[in-house]
């Protein structure tokens, strides 16, 4: 069942998420630190699981690990599972990408371009559960 005051502060959060995605848009075209894309993408991924969870009126943690998030989002809705791969992924670029100290790793721009395009699957596949929850609703 949707609310639309749930739906309203999911907004809000998808809100948010767009902005991450802008990030990276504008980063990517200006060849900028593939970490802070990186992290960017996590973020935009963290963000649109966060708010299917509030849309279907569910507390959310305050967590970033997109695993738990995915895992508490397939509780609502099995389809879900077909993120699996793309949260994996892009659940690494959180914590490494803003701290110094052990880090070495940098990322290339295909995978930074790889992270970016499993985040906006992510979007796609909220949106589409959101859409599909209003039908079945009417």
């Amino acid at each position: 069942m949707l609310n639309n005051n749930y739906l309203k502060l999911a907004g809000e959060w998808f809100q948010k998420a767009n902005e991450d995605e802008e990030t990276v848009e504008i980063l990517l075209k200006e060849n900028g630190p593939m970490t802070i894309i990186c992290f960017h993408c996590h973020q935009m991924a963290e963000k649109y699981l966060k708010g299917f969870l509030i849309a279907k009126a569910k507390k959310i943690k305050k967590i970033h690990d997109l695993i738990s998030l995915l895992n508490s989002c397939k509780k609502i809705e099995k389809d879900f599972q077909c993120l699996n791969e793309n949260c994996r992924k892009i659940n690494r670029y959180y914590i490494p990408p803003r701290y110094p100290g052990g880090y070495t790793e940098l990322y290339s721009k295909n995978e930074t371009e790889e992270a970016f395009e499993k985040a906006k699957a992510i979007k796609d596949f909220v949106f589409e559960e959101i859409i599909k929850a209003k039908k079945v609703e009417k």
